[in-house]
């Protein structure tokens, strides 16, 4: 996983490549925020074992936010069904605190607040369509 070695923002962007790093931290510099740290997930298909790898990382307990954005590839509802499959197996998996379970949005587009962190699904380009 080409992520940093630990989590030092309260809010986080997992996106799935370079292309999308390289946007979102000029989007981000564009709009004078700082608070935002982008990882780098290389990819869809294996994006469950670095989700997990990634709830294990030193900071994790910092976070109030996480946007977790996918291409919708050929498939928008396959592609948010991915993304849930791999916050589920995260829980089912691996027992922490109750701080460290996420819960997730119903739909994608939307933020969901459970155990004090927000966290949106965002499937491009438009949460509905390929």
């Amino acid at each position: 996983m080409t992520v940093k070695s630990q989590i030092t923002k309260s809010r986080v962007i997992l996106v799935e490549g370079k292309d999308e790093v390289n946007f979102f931290n000029n989007l981000i510099s564009f709009m004078g925020l700082s608070d935002i740290q982008i990882f780098d997930f290389v990819g869809k298909d294996s994006f469950t074992d670095k989700f997990c790898a990634f709830t294990k990382m030193p900071g994790f307990n910092l976070i109030r936010s996480i946007a977790i954005i996918r291409d919708a590839d050929d498939d928008c509802e396959a592609a948010f069904r991915g993304v849930i499959g791999s916050i589920k197996h995260n829980e089912s998996n691996f027992l922490r605190p109750a701080h460290f379970n996420l819960d997730y949005p119903s739909t994608p587009g939307n933020f969901f607040r459970a155990n004090n962190i927000n966290i949106g699904i965002f499937i491009m380009p438009n949460n509905r369509e390929i």
